[in-house]
């Protein structure tokens, strides 16, 4: 091999390893974003369809119970 097949091999793998990367960081910016959303720590009382419904509402955040950062960090823990 010359000099110049090693620097394409090598940027070849470099280059992937940056796109693995940007699409880990890529998926922890949009979980972020989900657990960051103030709106889903709230009822939506316009979502309710009578009004004694309050008593039993939750917030939306509250059916994810962390599901989807679990599932994030699963998915970049099974790619190793």
């Amino acid at each position: 091999m010359d000099m110049n097949e090693i620097l394409q091999d090598e940027a070849e793998y470099f280059g992937s390893i940056i796109q693995e990367m940007d699409e880990k960081i890529k998926r922890y910016e949009d979980i972020l974003q989900f657990y960051a959303n103030k709106e889903k720590y709230f009822v939506n009382m316009e979502e309710l369809e009578l009004p004694e419904d309050i008593l039993h509402a939750k917030p939306s955040i509250t059916y994810d119970m962390g599901k989807r950062a679990r599932e994030v960090l699963e998915e970049f823990s099974n790619a190793k």
